[in-house]
């Protein structure tokens, strides 16, 4: 009787499964937009949803001495500038709104993309840069250009390749005042009012929550190499035995 190869077949299983088309995913999403007349505007931070498996959501937070201002249907920020009211401006270089996710040990994720809606005040940031946790919010890898209208974003982050444990997005202001702000008298310059809103992306009539997409694997591709091969040698000793 001609022996059965295991090992090629196990080589040939982990072929076919590496080589499938794989599909980026929601990693984390912030429905925190109703679209509603009679929300509040009040939010101090937006729980970040998830429905895979090894993901935890991180919230959706300000720091650097930002300040919640209630807006409706929108995540909003002031004291982008620390200036009062009239004086020359003066930006606050430590202020950003943060995302991200968390992935259980041994997970990793193949960042896509970055989809969200934004919007300047007319005296608030000009341009918003996103950094990320991976070079320690260093390098800007996109920026958002305000000019007090809506903007809707679809952002590449292939750049930053796979991750593990924690990720997290930064949105600083990298520009000083939007360009309408001249033509608004009283609000040539920045000042603690200025504000930064997110709100959902918006394109022909459909929107999309803030969110972060990609592929989360699980185990990463050595330890799953690893295990395969453990398995493959287990059967051909099993084999052996029978034989």
């Amino acid at each position: 009787m001609r022996s059965f190869n295991f090992f090629s077949l196990g080589i040939a299983l982990l072929s076919a499964a590496t080589s499938l088309p794989v599909y980026a995913d929601i990693i984390v999403s912030y429905a925190a937009f109703p679209y509603s007349d009679t929300d509040s505007g009040v939010r101090d931070s937006v729980a970040g949803d998830t429905t895979l498996t090894g993901v935890t959501g991180i919230d959706m937070t300000r720091g650097g001495g930002l300040q919640y201002t209630p807006t409706n249907n929108a995540f909003n920020s002031d004291n982008w500038a620390i200036n009062l009211d009239g004086a020359p401006t003066v930006l606050n270089p430590n202020g950003y709104v943060e995302i991200g996710f968390s992935l259980d040990p041994g997970y990793s994720a193949t960042l896509d993309e970055l989809i969200i809606g934004t919007r300047s005040s007319t005296s608030g940031p000009s341009q918003i840069g996103v950094f990320a946790s991976t070079d320690g919010f260093t390098t800007a890898i996109a920026t958002i250009d305000e000019d007090s209208n809506f903007s809707n974003s679809i952002i590449s982050l292939a750049s930053i390749g796979t991750v593990t444990g924690d990720f997290r997005l930064r949105f600083l202001n990298v520009g000083g005042v939007t360009p309408a702000s001249p033509s608004i008298p009283g609000e040539e310059d920045m000042d603690e009012d200025s504000t930064w809103r997110i709100i959902s992306h918006f394109d022909s009539g459909t929107f999309t929550d803030p969110q972060i997409t990609g592929v989360v694997a699980v185990p990463e591709p050595a330890s799953l190499a690893a295990l395969t091969f453990c398995g493959l040698a287990g059967m051909v000793r099993r084999r052996r035995r029978v034989s």
